[in-house]
């Protein structure tokens, strides 16, 4: 090595031992000789060499970023762009300057994410992925995070309609916000990109594979390798019910325990049994199929009890349970009532209201919209089936109650009472009490130029009992007839009070309890009451109920030496109406869509009483009005008996009672006359009362 005052340039190749001027001039014009450090610039635009060797960028030697020892070695520590320029480099050099430096020369970890393109960094993304359908794949908005920190928001979206496979993966180059696909993996991948994801069509739903964050795998089962899943991957009680559909279980040999199905189907082969080795074969039973139906049996063949279905009849210990005791044997035929056939024998007809005559044993039976069937008391038995279309009624309903009169303008003639609603007549079965008349209205008061006080008016008759009725009890009447208006009646009375009401008839009683309720089959299809010691009875319900009452007729006005001036007429009391029969009806099908019904009829209205005349210059007093009669009340609901295997429809079946009859109105008062000093005016009729609702029946049913 060189002694101090040797230039190191003397040991360097092709370098001059001669400086230049300029930096003689530097050096105070001392030759190289002369120095034992030559530095040209300062800092890392610096320039050294000396005993140590040769270096740039730094005062001191160990801290130069690129340096030649006296043995002709170099080292390389480090130089960005910035170095080179600030150590007088072009910075056009730059890219045209190329240094290799191999990964030895680096110190470990000091690369960080930051110096990394995208596609080198780690990542992480929270956009979770689910398959949209069997072609397309869609992701939800999250963010994609760097390990340098970066994040990059993604708005949701979809891969599309995929017939290949899909790559999804992030361009910085087209959006930083927006994942994009393609079908060509080299697209996706590139210093400015970075692939998340692959998806691929199906045929029951798209498969995908998220590279990291959520998302995880979507693998369809056609993607998994036939018996590579053993019971070994299948966590224990996690396979419920609905996820087995096989086609057999045979190769299961288990004790299964107990069984919940929701079904279970044997085919022609099958069966289930224990103690019988086949149908009605043995002692136990045995449910499946055997020559040429499947069939049922349970108990013991050998003894006959038993329990059988042969895929037809159903028996037990042998004997069928067909029910036609019950149902019939349809010995009748069918009967299609449209209001054009006519079925002498068994029916009546008029127009299209068909009256049954007989008790009835059809197969079938259709009462057409617009046609009417009137039971009249006999029973029906129908081995097949009932069919009541929309618009089409069975029935066997209550008679109307007539409305009593208006008042009258006679001095001798009452108005009459309202008739009371027909009885049904019994047949087979009870039918039902009449209603019974209103009340008369009372007729004017006076006569032969004399007044008279107000006349009352008649009560109504009252209702009908009944015995063995089945019902707890039966109360309520019709309505009152009215009081009729007063009027001033010289000799009579100041004033004279008018016609009192006519009193509603009284409601029949139930006279017996029955001795049999109706309430299993047996006694409701027969409705009889049947106790030692006496003959058989209609089994019944309701009783009747009375007539309105008539209304009381007004005064007539009377001024001594001048004459009268007549007061009004009572109106009549209305009539009740009869209860509704009673229908018994045993059928295997029964489809209503119409109406089936034994309502009671509706009572009468009550009369109007008339009003009283007014005064004048020959009679000046005004007179009374006449009283409103009472309203009938309507008949009570009768009863309904069905035994049925099948009802349905959207039909009705009603045993209400009849609508009631409302109270007449009173007449107006009588006016006095002006031109007589002191005026009395007459005062006006009472309305008419019109009653409470009538009882309703019973409608009893049995499915067997």
């Amino acid at each position: 090595m060189a002694n101090q005052n040797e230039s190191i340039f003397t040991n360097l190749p092709y370098v001059s031992p001669q400086l230049t001027p300029a930096v003689q001039e530097q050096a105070g014009g001392a030759s190289i000789n002369d120095l034992k450090e030559l530095v040209i610039g300062s800092g890392n635009k610096s320039l050294h060499a000396n005993q140590e060797g040769f270096w740039m960028g730094a005062e001191r030697f160990a801290d130069a970023p690129l340096s030649f020892d006296m043995l002709g070695n170099g080292i390389l520590k480090s130089i960005t762009a910035e170095d080179y320029i600030q150590a007088g480099g072009a910075a056009a050099d730059i890219n045209t300057h190329t240094t290799t430096v191999s990964g030895g020369k680096l110190t470990d970890d000091t690369v960080t994410s930051a110096k990394a393109k995208l596609a080198m960094k780690g990542w992480t993304m929270t956009n979770a992925l689910t398959a949209i359908a069997a072609d397309k794949v869609g992701w939800g908005a999250g963010e994609i995070r760097t390990s340098d920190g970066t994040v990059y928001s993604i708005a949701a979206g979809d891969t599309g309609v995929m017939a290949a496979r899909t790559f999804i993966y992030l361009d910085l180059g087209v959006s930083q916000t927006a994942l994009q696909v393609t079908t060509t993996a080299a697209n996706a991948i590139g210093d400015g990109k970075l692939l998340v994801a692959t998806a691929i069509n199906g045929t029951g739903e798209a498969q995908f594979e998220v590279f990291s964050g959520v998302g995880g795998m979507n693998i369809p089962g056609t993607s998994i390798v036939a018996g590579s899943i053993t019971g070994n991957e299948v966590a224990a009680n996690t396979i419920t019910a609905n996820k087995l559909s096989v086609a057999s279980l045979s190769a299961i040999a288990a004790d299964l325990g107990t069984i919940t199905a929701g079904n279970i189907t044997l085919n022609t082969s099958g069966f289930i049994r224990g103690g019988q080795t086949d149908f009605n074969t043995g002692n136990g039973f045995y449910l499946g199929y055997s020559v040429g139906a499947y069939k049922f049996s349970v108990g013991n063949s050998a003894t006959g009890q038993s329990l059988t279905y042969d895929g037809v009849v159903m028996r037990l210990n042998g004997v069928s349970l067909s029910n036609e005791h019950i149902f019939g044997s349809g010995i009748d035929g069918a009967f299609d009532l449209d209001g054009v056939n006519t079925y002498a024998g068994f029916f009546s007809k008029v127009g299209n209201v068909y009256t049954q005559l007989v008790d009835l044993y059809f197969t079938t039976l259709i009462v057409r919209n617009g046609c009417t069937w009137i039971t009249n008391g006999f029973r029906w038995f129908g081995k097949t089936k009932l069919t009541i279309e929309a618009g089409g009624k069975a029935c066997w309903d209550g008679n109307n109650g007539v409305s009593g009169q208006n008042g009258t303008s006679s001095y001798t003639v009452d108005a009459l009472g309202g008739a009371g609603g027909a009885a049904l007549t019994s047949q087979s079965l009870a039918g039902s009490v009449a209603g019974k008349d209103g009340g008369y209205g009372a007729h004017i008061p006076g006569s032969g130029g004399y007044g008279g006080a107000g006349i009352a008016g008649g009560a109504g008759v009252a209702g009908s009992s009944v015995s063995n009725s089945f019902q707890s009890s039966f109360t309520g009447t019709s309505g009152n007839g009215g009081n009729g208006g007063s009027a001033f009646a010289d000799g009579i009375g100041s004033p004279a009070a008018g016609g009192g009401a006519g009193a509603a008839g009284a409601g029949g009683t139930l006279t017996s309890a029955s001795k049999i309720r109706p309430y299993c089959v047996q006694f409701a299809v027969e409705m009889l009451d049947k106790f030692p010691g006496a003959a058989l009875a209609y089994l019944t319900y309701n009783a009747g109920y009375g007539g309105g009452g008539g209304g009381g007729s007004g005064t007539s006005a009377y001024k001594t030496g001048y004459g009268q001036s007549p007061g009004g007429g009572g109106g009549a009391g209305g009539g009740s109406g009869s209860g509704g029969g009673t229908m018994v009806g045993c059928c295997r099908e029964i489809v209503n869509n119409g109406t089936i019904s034994c309502v009671g009829g509706n009572g009468g209205n009550g009369g109007n009483g008339v009003n009283g005349q007014n005064g004048g210059p020959s009679a000046p007093y005004g007179g009374g009005g006449g009283a409103g009669g009472g309203g009938g009340r309507g008949g009570p609901g009768g009863v309904i008996v069905l035994v049925y295997a099948s009802l349905s429809g959207s039909g009705t079946i009603s045993v209400a009672a009849g609508v009631c009859g409302t109270g007449g109105t009173g007449g107006l008062k009588g006016t006095a006359y002006t031109g007589y000093t002191p005026t009395y005016d007459g005062v006006a009729g009472a309305n008419g009362v019109t009653p409470a609702a009538a009882t309703a029946g019973k409608i009893i049913t049995f499915e067997i």
